[in-house]
């Protein structure tokens, strides 16, 4: 089976900013914290 689509990266760029559902700007930050962490 073979898929073949077209996307539009400027509108996906666009919704990234402007959509409806944006985590990282929504997110509770007195909530928790994100941190990353390194495996050694």
């Amino acid at each position: 089976m073979t898929l073949i689509v077209d996307v539009d990266l400027d509108l996906l760029k666009d919704l990234n900013h402007k959509g409806s559902v944006t985590n990282l700007r929504d997110r509770r930050k007195d909530l928790y914290r994100l941190e990353a962490t390194l495996a050694k």
